[in-house]
């Protein structure tokens, strides 16, 4: 009773700082899933989704143990603030959507070819579209509540990571690791104006807490490999589409599975890299820093991602022995580095993103 009242005269105290004594206070959100994508390998159906949680450490895997795989490797997943997940198909040109409390297939998005990234706004979605045949690449506009494509932007280059800020679509244009632009599309006229940020091959995007665009930027240009360099991070503000930090890197961003590079943890406003010499570096997205670059020793970094609930640290490895045909794993690693436990996991681990429960 004592300490009650303490608390409350403290919070009176203190009024303009919101203290709440409901019960709204005893909830609290905890990260319900880990889930792995496993790109498998063009052409061999050898794909799946391998599920952790880190409540029960329980591990479920789709299609199930003992069926085939999906009939198309995997290129990206994402877990949105709703709990659904998508799951990009290259060579079935669809992404399928999941239910992640069930786990259960909800819906499909079709005709897409070779989806990469997606972001989503409400009942929209922006996905950013590889086309290598007679038509340009393009950012597809999705409508959510039918799953259905409603309008396309044409764009330069190969797109690869998107993000929506209010009435802007920032598109990396460096698939491929090549070019130096992104693009900047007009949610209401998708009019598209492109940006030089200055480093090579732009690929992974994150959208910060002060509606900064982070550019993660490869370094290796695949047209061109004697001009490949180094790998480099900018900070773009997309309202004047100009860039007001960088950080050059002093090697390149790269990853195992050609999936995964970046994952951000909204809940740390950190971002994660995976650097070419098997370390991964941590950026501060609140000072726009480059926080530290963790020795995390093993097979081949194909993906990454970050719990910060728990001050995880997952990474995606492919086997070594034969990457794109047998299964690979994911190492579990403490905020500072050391590796703690691993997951079996399927054929090249390409991208991991978590869901989150609140109770």
């Amino acid at each position: 009773m004592r300490i009650f009242s303490i608390l409350a005269f403290f919070c009176s105290a203190l009024l303009l700082t919101g203290c709440d004594l409901s019960e709204d206070d005893a909830t609290s959100t905890v990260t319900s899933g880990v889930y792995i994508a496993n790109a498998g390998a063009f052409g061999n159906a050898n794909s799946s989704l391998t599920i952790f949680n880190p409540q029960t450490e329980a591990l479920q895997t789709l299609p199930p143990a003992g069926q085939a795989g999906f009939p198309s490797y995997i290129q990206s997943i994402l877990v949105d603030d709703a709990g659904q997940l998508f799951v990009f198909f290259g060579e079935t040109a669809t992404i399928d959507i999941y239910d992640t409390e069930s786990n259960e297939r909800v819906g499909q998005i079709a005709d897409i070819p070779n989806p990469r990234y997606i972001a989503v706004d409400g009942d929209r979605a922006y996905v950013s579209s590889q086309d290598f045949g007679a038509d340009p690449s393009d950012v597809d506009v999705v409508d959510l509540s039918t799953s259905t494509v409603i309008d396309s932007v044409d764009v330069p280059g190969t797109p690869e990571d998107v993000e929506v800020i209010g009435s802007q679509v920032v598109v990396a244009l460096g698939g491929f690791n090549s070019g130096t632009s992104v693009g900047i599309i007009n949610t209401e006229d998708l009019s598209v104006q492109t940006v030089d940020v200055g480093c090579t091959g732009p690929r992974s995007l994150v959208r910060d807490a002060d509606d900064e665009i982070i550019v993660f930027c490869t370094g290796v240009n695949t047209g061109d490999p004697s001009t490949s360099v180094p790998g480099g991070i900018r900070v773009l503000d997309p309202d004047a589409g100009t860039v007001s930090d960088a950080v050059d890197l002093s090697t390149q961003i790269a990853s195992a599975s050609f999936g995964q590079h970046v994952s951000y943890s909204p809940a740390a406003e950190e971002a994660y890299a995976l650097l070419a010499d098997g370390r991964v570096l941590r950026y501060n997205t609140a000072s726009n820093q480059v926080d530290t670059q963790l020795d995390v020793v093993g097979d081949s970094p194909g993906a990454v991602g970050y719990d910060a609930r728990n001050e995880l640290l997952y990474v995606g490895r492919l086997s070594a022995a034969s990457p794109f045909d047998e299964s690979g794993t994911v190492t579990i690693h403490e905020r500072g580095g050391a590796a703690i436990d691993t997951i079996q996991a399927g054929i090249a681990p390409t991208h991991i993103d978590f869901s989150l429960n609140t109770r």
